[in-house]
C-alpha cells in the first residue's frame, strides 16, 4: 500500500488489446472475464473494494471506527485507482466481483493527496505509528524498475472462484515478457497465495501494534 515506481510498458495487444476505453476488450481465463477499467467503472470497483477490505487487519487498524472506514477508505483507494486509470493498469472481473490496481514501472506520482487522506482520517493517537510504517515501506522500496501491485481485492461472496489469480495474470505475463519484476506488500496470511503466483518474501515491517506487513518480489519467469 505504498507507491513509487519506474518506465512504462503498456500491456500488449495479445493480452489486453486496446488503449481505447470505449472498446474495453477482455481476457478469458477459465471463463473469468478480466477487463481494463475506465473512469465509468470507478464507482463500481470502489464499492466492491469497500466490501473486500472490510475485514482487512491493516486497513481496519488504520480505520477501526465504522464511520472512519466507510468515509476514508474510499478516498484512500481512489488515490491509487486514479493513478492506475491514468496508465490503463486498473483491471476488474466482469461483474465487478474483484479488481486490481497496478502502478507500472517508470511512474513517480505525487503521494501528497494520499498523505492528506491519512492525516484527516486516521485518529491522531495512531497517526505517528501509521506514518512511520508507511515511511519505512517507502524508504525501503525496491530501486530497480518494477510493477507495483497497489491493491488486489475480491468481494467476499465472490471469493474462491479464481478471481485473484486471473486478475494478476495479465501484468505477470507482461513482466515475464519484458523481464521486469513485480512487487507487492501484503499480510502474512496472504503469503501462500502470492507464492503460488511466483512471489518470494524478502522483508517484513511492523510498527507499534500495527499488523505485520511483508514485502514480496516476483522475478520474471
Amino acid at each position: 500500500m505504498t507507491s513509487s515506481e519506474m518506465n512504462t510498458n503498456p500491456i500488449d495487444d495479445s493480452v489486453i488489446a486496446t488503449k481505447s476505453a470505449q472498446t474495453n476488450p477482455s481476457i478469458k481465463q477459465k471463463d473469468i472475464q478480466i477487463r481494463t477499467a475506465s473512469a465509468s467503472d470507478q464507482r463500481h470497483i470502489s464499492a466492491a473494494m469497500l466490501l473486500a477490505f472490510n475485514n482487512d487487519p491493516v486497513i481496519r487498524w488504520m480505520y477501526p471506527d465504522p464511520y472512519q472506514y466507510l468515509t476514508y477508505f474510499p478516498l484512500m483507494f481512489e488515490a491509487y485507482m486514479n493513478e492506475s486509470l491514468s496508465h490503463q493498469t486498473s483491471y476488474y472481473v466482469d461483474g465487478y466481483g474483484g479488481a486490481v490496481q497496478w502502478i507500472p514501472p517508470g511512474i513517480e506520482w505525487d503521494a501528497e493527496p494520499l498523505r492528506k487522506v491519512f492525516q484527516e482520517g486516521i485518529a491522531e493517537s495512531r497517526q505517528a505509528e501509521a506514518f512511520e510504517l508507511f515511511d519505512r515501506l517507502g524508504d525501503d522500496h525496491p530501486s530497480q524498475p518494477h510493477w507495483y501491485l497497489a491493491f488486489l481485492g475480491v468481494e467476499p461472496i465472490q471469493q474462491r472462484k479464481g478471481f485473484g489469480s486471473a486478475l494478476l495474470r495479465p501484468v505477470l505475463e507482461q513482466c515475464d515478457r519484458d523481464r521486469i519484476p513485480a512487487c507487492v506488500e501484503c499480510l502474512t496470511k496472504n503469503v501462500a497465495f502470492y507464492k503460488q503466483q511466483g512471489f518470494e518474501l524478502i522483508n517484513q515491517y511492523q510498527v507499534g501494534d500495527a499488523p505485520i506487513i511483508v514485502r514480496m518480489i516476483r522475478q520474471p519467469q
